[in-house]
């Protein structure tokens, strides 16, 4: 399963069982909490372009901090999987 269908199931998901009793005991705040941070995670997966400064350096799409085409697939700062495929 690609990430792209994760996301889209775990979206279902939210909008579907946050009424439900799926998680016995959880507020309906904490499990909009719950699936919130699941999805920023899985979001921070599907890989983003990073802003080119040059043709091997560049920011993070997310956070702006500087990154290195030859040594940073991930963001070191905020942890987003980056794509430098042109």
């Amino acid at each position: 399963m690609d990430i792209k269908t994760v996301y889209a199931k775990l979206t279902f998901l939210a909008n579907n069982i946050i009424e439900s009793n799926v998680f016995y005991g959880m507020s309906k705040e904490d499990k909009i909490n719950f699936y919130n941070a699941a999805g920023k995670a899985v979001e921070k997966q599907m890989p983003k372009k990073p802003k080119l400064q040059s043709e091997t350096d560049g920011d993070c799409p997310i956070c702006n901090a500087p990154v290195r085409k030859y040594a940073d697939h991930w963001c070191y700062n905020c942890g987003q999987k980056l794509d430098w495929e042109a």
